[in-house]
């Protein structure tokens, strides 16, 4: 069901679970601009950051919880995604 509506690739850290946020456009591949990514929790840009699919809904949810002040962490392991 994801797949076929609102399908979303979210960058997630690999060390603390928390979504990534964009740091700047890097240059173009093809069509698609080339980002890099750098961790909201760790403010790191060497940590691995992980692209994981989910709904759009479940990523509004995670942002607004973020804005609260509540960190929900994600484990990424390969490629499926487990919420603590």
């Amino acid at each position: 069901m994801c797949v076929s509506s609102d399908a979303y690739e979210a960058p997630v850290c690999s060390k603390c679970g928390l979504i990534g946020g964009i740091t700047r456009p890097i240059g173009m591949i093809g069509q698609k601009k080339a980002r890099m990514y750098k961790c909201v929790g760790c403010q790191d840009e060497s940590n691995p950051i992980k692209k994981v699919q989910m709904p759009y809904a479940s990523k509004l949810l995670l942002q607004e919880l973020m804005s609260m002040g509540v960190k929900p962490k994600l484990s990424v392991e390969d490629k499926e995604v487990v919420l603590k």
